[in-house]
């Protein structure tokens, strides 16, 4: 109990006690102390007051742990829902090459390897750049350029001297002149075709030699996988970043070993799941189709499909 409150009280109770009349001290003292039960009286009405303000701060308070339960608890299932969902992207697809007449081939087996695309890319351009530079020095040294134009001049010849030849008859003069300038200008070009072909087989051969690095990078993995009996593979990377899917492979076709080699760039961004076909779209060269042997020309227009990449 309040001490001040204590004493006004016991004042009041020793005054009704003494059985006396009041005196004009008295009297005073008891206005004094009225006026010191009134002041009393309006606090313990505040005090009342806030008590009820408090008691109406702590429910509120009450309410809104109630509320921070309920939220909480949505909030931890919503976690769960989000911890259920993939935090990987699977690249599901295929390795197969279509062919003339004889359908899909599709590849067993085959090691899929996935680089971060920016590194890749990279790497790509200096090994593109590497690959380059030793192509040209082979054809330089093999006379390629000159070798062409003199094929291409000799095909031509020989294309006019069978239009003459054919514009003659057995029995004309000229019939046997025509015959052989025909042979001579054919045996040229048989004999510049055989060295085309062996120019362009050396550089089929540098390819292969060479094409390899494109697979085997010496970059670090961000996935790996490898095809099944179906030629279907899938690789998980981490979900939304861009990836070089590559692959190589051989078949042993009409006794020969044939190569393969598949570049494919995907940005799968937030999908939790993309196809990715690794099929002829997706060749870098191809033993048995083999391009021509025109990077000769400045723009290597002919090589579009693989240096082109």
């Amino acid at each position: 109990m309040n001490i001040k409150l204590y004493t006004i009280i016991l004042s009041v109770l020793m005054l009704l006690l003494s059985g006396c009349g009041p005196s004009t001290k008295e009297i005073a003292a008891k206005a004094r102390l009225e006026t010191e039960l009134t002041f009393v009286k309006d606090e313990l009405k505040k005090t009342e007051e806030k008590l009820a303000e408090l008691t109406f701060v702590k429910d509120e308070l009450k309410k809104t742990e109630e509320e921070l339960a309920e939220m909480k608890q949505q909030l931890e299932a919503a976690q769960e829902i989000v911890n259920a969902i993939p935090k990987v992207t699977a690249i599901k697809g295929e390795v197969f090459i279509s062919t003339q007449g004889a359908g899909s081939y599709t590849f067993s087996g085959v090691e899929i390897f996935a680089y971060d695309l920016d590194n890749y890319t990279t790497y790509f351009k200096n090994k593109k750049t590497e690959l380059l530079e030793v192509v040209e020095a082979y054809l330089e040294s093999e006379g390629a350029k000159t070798l062409c134009e003199s094929y291409q001049t000799a095909v031509a010849k020989s294309d006019n001297l069978n239009t003459e030849w054919r514009a003659t008859t057995i029995n004309d003069s000229r019939y046997d002149l025509a015959w052989e300038k025909l042979n001579a200008a054919l045996d040229v070009s048989i004999n510049l075709n055989k060295k085309v072909a062996s120019v362009r087989g050396g550089y089929i051969d540098l390819l292969n030699l060479h094409l390899p690095n494109f697979i085997a990078a010496d970059l670090p993995l961000i996935a790996q996988s490898r095809s099944d009996s179906k030629g279907v593979f899938e690789l998980e990377i981490p979900k939304g970043k861009s990836v070089a899917v590559v692959a190589s492979a051989t078949r042993l076709h009409d006794g020969k070993t044939e190569k393969y080699y598949w570049i494919a760039a995907t940005e799968p961004k937030n999908k939790s799941a993309i196809k990715l076909f690794l099929d002829n779209d997706k060749l870098i060269v191809l033993d048995s189709n083999p391009y021509n042997i025109a990077p000769l020309s400045p723009d290597y227009s002919s090589f579009n499909a693989f240096f082109g990449l």
